[in-house]
């Protein structure tokens, strides 16, 4: 009977799937029970020795017994589990507790593979029950269950079940989302519904068969049908330019383009007519297509136009009466002067001639031609601006030498710029080679700079300094009117003065006509404020221009930059062009001292 019973003990130790050890409350190991497959790392000195699972019967292994507990456990087990035993051993009690193991720490675990395996692992995480159950007062019975698959499994499940909250978080948020945005779809269209029907343009959406699938308000209202007359309508009916065998061609063009504006009339219930710009769009919508139409009533502002072009060919005709009234002054005006003017000299050569002296009486006739040639001057440039504001400035190319041109303009400017004491400095290579521009501009532009300069500079320096540089090299926009490459070769005109200069606020007036800088600058210095203005017109004639900089009481720099090679623009063919007036007609005539440089023009 005993031999019976002690091999159904030793069935059922084997049986339980827990390591089994017997302690003395001493520490001693009196006998233990490994389960299958059970690994000891004794102390973490000897790794890797295996207990037969033959448990107490085993007489081949009894080496741990005798042993201390705290001899054949890991140390982070004794370190945990010291305080639960010596609690059961003092209160007799129960004690339950969890270890996690990693790594070497490793104590026994019923996952491990056969040794033979292959991808056998001997250090991984495990997590183990402790449970101390007092046998009596002097023996303690330390049971060690393997919860790593429970507690794998657990976490596993945890962290499906957090999968799944997280997936069925999102889905409740997407569902939301889409519910918010549906809301906010359908808040649009009752929007655009409200403002379709309130907008100021009629709507029409027409199907392709010509047949209205809807109009809005403002289409009932301008036509003076309802929306139910309307909807059983067709393009045709209130389009009468629109007819029935054009349709399918027009459709086909919308479909090809998507959309265009054209102009049209529409045609009322009552039968008035009434000029629309209607813009039609091109759509498809559940699989049909349809156009668009959006109508805008340009009654007024066709009105508006017709008064506009009534006013502009009004003025065109003033204006053109205006040039023609002053092409014809001028020659009645220059014809009294120039008498004026000869008089004046011949008078003055007659005084010399006849030994008269009176300082007082030759300083009057020197007045009077002085006078007479800044008043022909000042008429020279009026019919000018009047011809460039009229668009019937023209451009007289040639070719000539710059360097020439630039020695002859600084020798004729030399006596205005000497009589307020200033010095003038000429820069340039000498070397300039052939220009093709209008040469008569050119010197106007330069003699019109160097004179402003010497005539708001006193006991000063103005120089002027030539070169020549690239188009893409000058900070000029392109103009497209003006046929450049960024290779083309421009020459710069820089004039710098130490005279009065200006502000910010004058500069900006500056190339107005009929401006100064301001009055005071007029009373004393005079002048139409015309010469700038003419001087940068010609240089953007001629695909250049004119740019300034300044400072006030410290002087001023022109920069002017005209083309080596001057490009006429292609003329419109709708533009009024004046007849061409030939080269030989005008009449130069170089000046010196305070006179002025005279052009002779018809």
């Amino acid at each position: 009977m005993v031999s019976a019973s002690k091999t159904r003990n030793r069935a059922l130790l084997k049986a339980i799937p827990d390591a089994i050890f017997w302690i003395h409350k001493d520490g001693t190991c009196l006998d233990y029970q490994p389960p299958k497959n059970f690994t000891l790392w004794a102390g973490c000195r000897n790794p890797g020795q295996k207990l037969q699972p033959e448990g107490i019967d085993n007489v081949g292994d009894r080496s741990y017994i005798g042993k201390k507990w705290w001899e054949i456990w890991p140390l982070e087990v004794i370190q945990q589990c010291r305080e639960f035993i010596e609690r059961a051993i003092a209160t007799l009690s129960e004690q339950l507790f969890e270890v996690e193991l990693s790594g070497k720490d490793c104590l026994c675990s019923l996952q491990f593979p056969p040794l033979n395996s292959i991808n056998f692992t001997p250090y991984f995480p495990s997590i183990h029950e402790f449970q101390i159950v007092p046998s009596s007062d002097e023996e303690l019975l330390v049971i060690v269950r393997d919860l790593t698959q429970i507690k794998q499994t657990e976490a596993q499940l945890r962290h499906e079940l957090e999968r799944k909250a997280l997936q069925l978080h999102q889905t409740v948020l997407a569902l939301e989302a889409e519910k918010a945005h549906r809301q906010q779809i359908e808040e649009i269209l009752a929007f655009t519904q409200f403002s379709l029907n309130r907008a100021g343009d009629a709507v029409f959406w027409v199907n392709s068969n010509a047949q209205f699938f809807y109009v809005n308000e403002a289409a009932c209202l301008s036509l003076g049908y309802s929306r139910e007359e309307l909807i059983l309508m067709t393009i045709h009916d209130i389009n009468l330019d629109l007819p029935k065998n054009v349709w399918s061609d027009y459709w086909d063009e919308i479909k090809q383009h998507g959309s265009f504006t054209i102009e049209c009339y529409h045609q009322t219930k009552e039968g008035k007519r009434f000029p629309v710009e209607s813009t039609v769009n091109y759509l498809e919508f559940n699989g049909k297509e349809y156009n668009c139409i959006l109508a805008r009533d340009i009654t007024d502002r066709k009105q508006v136009e017709a008064q506009l072009l009534e006013t502009k060919t009004a003025a065109e005709a003033a204006n053109r009466a205006k040039s023609t009234f002053l092409a014809n002054m001028s020659h009645e005006l220059r014809t009294p002067l120039n008498a004026i003017i000869g008089y004046s000299e011949l008078l003055q050569e007659d005084a010399r001639d006849i030994g008269i002296n009176d300082a007082e009486f030759l300083d009057d006739l020197r007045s009077i031609n002085t006078a007479g040639k800044h008043l022909l001057a000042l008429i020279g440039d009026i019919l000018d601006y009047s011809k460039i504001e009229s668009g019937k400035m023209q451009l007289f190319l040639e070719s000539f030498d710059l360097d020439q041109a630039i020695t002859q303009i600084c020798h004729t400017a030399q006596p205005l710029i000497e009589k307020n004491a200033n010095q003038l400095v000429v820069q340039f290579s000498g070397e300039m080679g052939p220009m093709y521009a209008d040469l008569t501009k050119m010197r106007q532009i330069l003699f019109n700079l160097l004179s402003n300069a010497a005539k708001f500079t006193r006991k000063g320096k103005i120089e002027m300094a030539v070169t020549k540089q690239l188009r893409s090299a000058i900070p000029l926009p392109l103009n497209p009117e003006q046929e450049s490459s960024p290779n083309d070769l421009f020459v710069v005109f820089k004039i710098c003065d130490t005279g009065i200069g200006m502000s910010q606020d004058q500069l900006d007036n500056l190339f107005q006509a009929f401006m100064q800088a301001d009055a005071s600058t007029t009373r004393e210095y005079g002048g139409t404020g015309l010469g700038l203005a003419i001087s940068r017109l010609f240089s953007q004639m001629m695909g250049g221009d004119i740019l300034v900089e300044s400072k006030l009481g410290v002087g001023s720099t022109f920069t002017v930059y005209l083309p080596m090679e001057v490009k006429l623009p292609q003329p419109d063919e709708n533009d009024w062009q004046e007849p061409a007036v030939s080269p030989g007609a005008i009449g130069r005539k170089v000046l010196r001292g305070d006179e002025v440089l005279e052009q002779s023009k018809p």
